[in-house]
């Protein structure tokens, strides 16, 4: 990638369809966002939009609420960007409070992330700073990295973290104008873990997404489908049928124990969500 800096990796093996169309793209265009090695704890970064309202009641699938601060550490999904192009990304976050900080690098360079936590609105904003003249994953430097920002602004998508926050990046830097959206999920081991099924009221085993919420492994359909025992809410109910055996979440890796089938009416979309707040 460019600008805007990112992780690149497959979530689940190395041929599904997001490494095809990486390939595809390589080889037409030099967009922003270069491929860079597998996810690590010291290499991500990713621009994203704003989004996700707070949606109605999710089959709570995790002790971790929207109440509290979220969990620092791992954080992994998606962002976009030309409006069409997805890229895989990964964080490490430190949430206190109010306050999100973390650093990291990409294949763009070194960076810092400094922001805020609302819990009363479910939201999180915080700037990527790039450190001018600092090499990338891979020890190189890119002529991307012009000491520039990105900003990310974003909202809880449900009632619970395992739906992730969604929302919107931009970059506007020298002349640069880009902008797009972005999704994240808490990816840290044992992050959540939800009741058995059994357990859970008719009513809980309900839950919304917001309206243009993308799977994470095709990008093409809506998040229909809620893992558990981690409670992650990305991924389509074709996707999660073909996942290999022994079946693992994408994003935590942990062992898919069942599957909820969304059911009943969507979430607003990011675009609503962000008009109504």
């Amino acid at each position: 990638m460019s600008i805007i800096g990112g992780v690149l990796a497959c979530l689940t093996c190395g041929g599904c369809f997001l490494c095809r169309k990486r390939s595809v793209r390589e080889a037409s265009m030099r967009q922003p966002l270069a491929a860079s090695a597998a996810l690590s704890s010291a290499a991500s970064g990713m621009s994203l939009p704003t989004v996700a309202p707070p949606v109605a009641p999710v089959a709570d699938p995790g002790r971790q609420s929207s109440q509290s601060s979220p969990p620092s550490g791992s954080w992994r999904g998606y962002y976009t960007y030309d409006r069409v192009n997805h890229d895989v990304c990964e964080f490490q976050l430190r949430f206190e409070n109010t306050t999100v900080q973390g650093e990291g690098v990409d294949d763009v360079g070194c960076y810092t992330i400094r922001g805020t936590y609302k819990s009363a609105q479910k939201s999180v904003t915080f700037a990527k700073k790039y450190r001018l003249g600092s090499r990338n994953h891979l020890g190189l430097l890119n002529e991307d990295n012009e000491g520039h920002v990105v900003t990310y602004q974003g909202r809880l998508v449900g009632d619970t973290l395992g739906a992730g926050f969604r929302g919107t990046w931009q970059i506007r830097n020298s002349g640069t104008n880009s902008n797009g959206n972005f999704h994240l999920w808490p990816a840290m081991e044992s992050w959540a873990s939800a009741p058995p099924l059994e357990a859970l009221a008719p009513s809980q085993q309900l839950f919304q997404v917001a309206e243009d919420g993308e799977c994470v492994i095709c990008f093409e359909r809506a998040i229909s489908t809620c893992l558990r025992p981690c409670g992650h809410i990305a991924m389509c109910s074709q996707c999660v049928n073909r996942l290999p055996l022994p079946r693992t979440c994408p994003i935590c890796r942990s062992r898919i124990e069942s599957v909820l089938t969304r059911s009943g009416e969507q979430g607003p979309s990011a675009s609503q969500a962000l008009r109504a707040a």
